[in-house]
């Protein structure tokens, strides 16, 4: 590790730590503080990403899916590699929230095609239809309480 760099890594890990800074402005500093790839690039914000998540900045290296202890000197604790940890996983994808619930959902396949059926709500009532994902069908709405008593 060029020991140049590491005070510019560290603050990379602390600004990321604070939940303040995306990967965007993590990377944007890096630039600024002259820190690029090895071809003297600049680097992009997964490679900004993977090594926010690397064990090695705190004295760790991973071989053959198991982590030992390094003998080189540590960038960073494994508390604050921790909390960048913690803060990447906090900003994760949102998961949509479904509008509806509907009884029979991920349930059926359509019978003319296979292609999933999904359903909606039209007029206050709730219909099942085919994707027509993979190709052309014909089959029409099916209302949920035909659905029911069938």
């Amino acid at each position: 590790m060029d020991k140049e760099k590491a005070p510019f890594i560290r603050k990379a890990f602390e600004f990321y730590a604070t939940g303040e800074y995306t990967l965007k402005a993590v990377n944007q500093f890096l630039a600024d503080s002259g820190i690029s790839s090895y071809r003297k690039r600049p680097l992009s914000v997964s490679c900004v990403q993977r090594f926010l998540k690397n064990h090695f900045y705190y004295g760790v290296f991973r071989f053959n899916n198991e982590f030992y202890q390094g003998t080189h000197e540590p960038i960073i604790s494994k508390k604050l590699f921790d909390s960048v940890q913690q803060v990447m996983n906090n900003r994760g994808k949102k998961k949509r929230k479904r509008k509806h619930k509907f009884a029979f959902s991920g349930l059926m396949r359509c019978g003319n095609c296979g292609c999933l059926i999904t359903a909606e709500t039209q007029k206050g009532h709730n219909h099942y239809r085919c994707t027509k994902k993979k190709q052309k069908c014909d089959e029409k709405y099916l209302r949920e309480e035909n659905l029911v008593e069938q």
